[in-house]
């Protein structure tokens, strides 16, 4: 279904002008089926800029929190979490799609003093056969991609060579 999709770009153009976006989830059946190559493509054309903060996925929350505190302070456009797996959910996505303009307070790790951050970056996370928890399933735009093959990652014909 494509309207996902259409509907996962028009956040990411016009994301400065919404009081509160959705996690934008991308999904999908089968390893290599290029949904990262999908989310660097939206945080491109949101942006203008070729680049954008790619995480790796941690399972353990307290971990995965403490990850995405440090790249806050570095007051990115988009945030981009990479092949996740399982269940995901953590109190600071919790937080950060819930607070729309707000900003979004934590402790800085290491010290006793609290940081505090714009809420003015979309988060994008990708990932094969995922579910979501808690406020996450209720704040998130979720596209699905199916493909029929065992090792999508091996196609040679694609519409739009060398789109990267």
């Amino acid at each position: 279904d494509v309207f996902p999709l259409i509907a996962a770009l028009m956040t990411m153009v016009f994301a400065p002008l919404m009081k509160c976006r959705p996690m934008i989830v991308i999904g999908a059946n089968v390893r290599g089926s290029g949904k990262t190559t999908l989310a660097e493509l939206l945080a491109t054309i949101s942006s203008g800029q070729p680049t954008c903060t790619l995480l790796p996925w941690v399972n353990k929350a307290e971990e995965f929190d403490k990850l995405l505190q440090s790249i806050m302070l570095t007051a990115p456009t988009n945030i981009i979490i990479d092949n996740a797996v399982g269940s995901i959910g953590s109190a600071q996505l919790d937080a950060i799609i819930t607070a729309g303009d707000n900003k979004i307070k934590f402790r800085i790790l290491g010290k006793t003093e609290m940081a505090q951050v714009e809420n003015n970056f979309t988060t994008l996370i990708t990932g094969n056969n995922l579910l979501l928890k808690a406020d996450a399933e209720r704040r998130t735009l979720m596209i699905s991609m199916v493909s029929d093959l065992e090792r999508p990652e091996e196609r040679k014909h694609f519409a739009i060579p060398n789109i990267r």
